[in-house]
């Protein structure tokens, strides 16, 4: 399978927030012994939401577009 425009744009989304919200606390939650799974899942969806959409709307198959076919 070959990664298109938008995997790509997606795997690096991801990785951004990956380093900006989860790699730099890593050590401090490991040493608290907790993961705060919520707060990551959530960023890490909110991200995929807006990639999801911004993907729909490419492919036509938004709802905003269904009514231009």
């Amino acid at each position: 399978m070959r990664f298109t425009h938008e995997h790509q744009e997606l795997q690096r989304t991801a990785q951004q927030i990956i380093d900006k919200h989860i790699n730099p606390y890593v050590d401090e939650w490991e040493a608290a012994g907790m993961y705060p799974a919520h707060e990551v899942f959530k960023r890490l969806g909110g991200a995929n939401a807006v990639m999801l959409e911004i993907i729909a709307k490419e492919l036509g198959t938004h709802p905003a577009n269904r009514n231009k076919c």
